[in-house]
């Protein structure tokens, strides 16, 4: 499931941060650290790589690889996957000419590979993503990824073999459906047309919200929340939008296998990341010059059994 947030602060810091909501895994979600060379061992044919940038994020050590959930590197690029059933077109083989990742494998390579969003853009007619199981033997998993730089925060649907990327000015995203049918049910929500103006409309929305766990309810709610939390300074900025994402965290409850493993929110200027395990909620946080500065090999920073 899972629901993500990004926006700027009154300072102009960026900030980017989800909920991470799944089901019970063989291995736990933790803060992990990633140094600069970390070789990466993608699924075959795609050959292993050093990372070209030290990592910091929400992951899951498979046996001796690891699963970003969402993280960032030291040039500042963020991606976090969120699900996307009903909706990805993977390719069925690996695609002569290349680079073919597992789903699993993409923010790996984007954050070990790419400084900014306009070099994820030039990468993306050089991969394909293909429909195969990562090394924990698990189901081929559907996703898209919400991803930010200093120029603003985009999206990629793999809705086609043909990838790309399309801007996100709400800085909301869930799951399926794709982000345009969100937009066009937001509008409906919101009584509006499909030329009003969207960001006052959230400001000045001061009815009920929607309560549902699903992605459409989630994606109505969060934005009208964030909304409603901007502007905010640096010194409140963690602290509001871990209310916005609180609001949506999921507790485990009978017949329903998603719920909420943490909160994460990062400040992409500082290179700080606030690391939340649900149930505890007791927040931890690592800065990446500082662990780059102390580390040179990979660091799991908290241990959620």
């Amino acid at each position: 499931m899972c629901t993500a947030v990004s926006f700027w602060s009154t300072e102009h810091h960026r900030y980017f941060g989800r909920t991470m909501d799944f089901p019970v895994k063989n291995t736990p979600w933790n803060l992990t650290y990633l140094p600069k060379g970390y070789l990466w061992r993608p699924l075959a044919p795609q050959a292993a790589y050093p990372s070209k940038y030290a990592i910091l994020g929400g992951m899951r050590r498979v046996d001796d690889y690891y699963l970003i959930g969402d993280g960032f590197n030291q040039a500042g690029l963020a991606v976090a996957e969120l699900y996307f059933p009903g909706q990805v077109d993977y390719a069925a083989r690996a695609q002569p000419g290349k680079i073919n990742l597992s789903p699993q494998d993409v923010i790996g390579y984007l954050l070990g590979n790419c400084a900014n969003i306009s070099e994820v853009a030039a990468l993306l007619p050089r991969l394909a993503i293909t429909n195969r199981q990562w090394y924990d033997h698990d189901i081929i998993h559907p996703f898209h990824w919400f991803i930010q730089d200093a120029s603003g925060t985009y999206l990629l649907e793999p809705t086609s073999p043909t990838l790309s990327l399309q801007r996100v000015e709400l800085g909301v995203l869930t799951n399926s459906p794709t982000y345009a049918n969100h937009l066009r049910r937001l509008r409906s929500f919101l009584g509006l047309s499909a030329d009003a103006p969207l960001k006052e409309a959230l400001k000045d929305y001061e009815g009920d919200l929607p309560q549902a766990r699903s992605p459409r309810s989630r994606f109505i709610a969060t934005s009208i929340r964030l909304a409603h939390q901007l502007p905010v300074d640096d010194h409140q900025a963690v602290a509001q939008s871990m209310k916005v994402l609180g609001a949506v965290k999921m507790a485990h409850l009978p017949g329903h296998d998603d719920f909420t493993h943490y909160l994460g929110m990062a400040d992409l200027n500082s290179l700080r990341y606030f690391f939340t395990p649900v149930p505890e909620m007791t927040t931890i946080t690592q800065s990446l010059p500082a662990l780059m500065a102390k580390y040179s090999t990979p660091q799991v920073l908290s241990q959620v059994p």
